[in-house]
């Protein structure tokens, strides 16, 4: 599912806005980042972000900095593995060697939300982990799949009579 913002044709309210958390050992605190300047955060910076209570508890707001960016959500298709894939413009073309440089990667949960309701979760993707990192001049690009959970093995012991005699009464 690709979210493009196309503010012309959009009531402001329904527009859909992607809260993203992005994790890592290396990191003090999460990446908390949105599609959409709904609100102003602060003033000194001048900072312009989203809101909401998305991954933590139901009295917590967090807020979600707004970073220019096209997000595709990951799908169900029946080919591949679910994706999502972050396009992220910057400013620093040595961020995409700090994201590429770590043993363990970083891992991710999105939603997606609206603006008049950014504390209702309309689609959320939990377990991602980055599997991929690219970038060029100004724009560096992200991928990251579910299928390190899709990869979980099934159980290794057979459900026989001698190992499970409740199953077989």
């Amino acid at each position: 599912m690709r979210q493009s913002l196309n503010f012309r044709n959009m009531d402001a309210d329904n527009e859909p806005i992607v809260l993203i958390v992005i994790e890592h050992p290396d990191l003090l605190v999460p990446l908390l980042i949105s599609t959409s300047p709904t609100v102003r955060l602060s003033d000194d910076p001048l900072a312009y972000g989203t809101r909401s209570t998305f991954a933590s508890s139901p009295t917590a707001v967090r807020d979600f900095v707004y970073v220019a960016m096209e997000a595709v959500l990951p799908d169900e298709e029946d080919e591949g593995d679910p994706t999502a894939t972050l396009v992220i413009d910057v400013l620093d073309s040595d961020i995409v060697k700090v994201l590429t440089s770590t043993i363990q990667p970083a891992t991710a949960r999105m939603a997606l939300v609206l603006a008049k309701t950014p504390n209702v979760v309309e689609m959320a993707f939990t377990g991602l982990q980055l599997e991929n990192a690219s970038g060029d001049y100004g724009a560096v690009s992200l991928q990251f799949s579910a299928q390190p959970l899709l990869d979980e093995p099934v159980p290794f012991v057979r459900f026989s009579r001698e190992r499970f005699p409740g199953m077989f009464k």
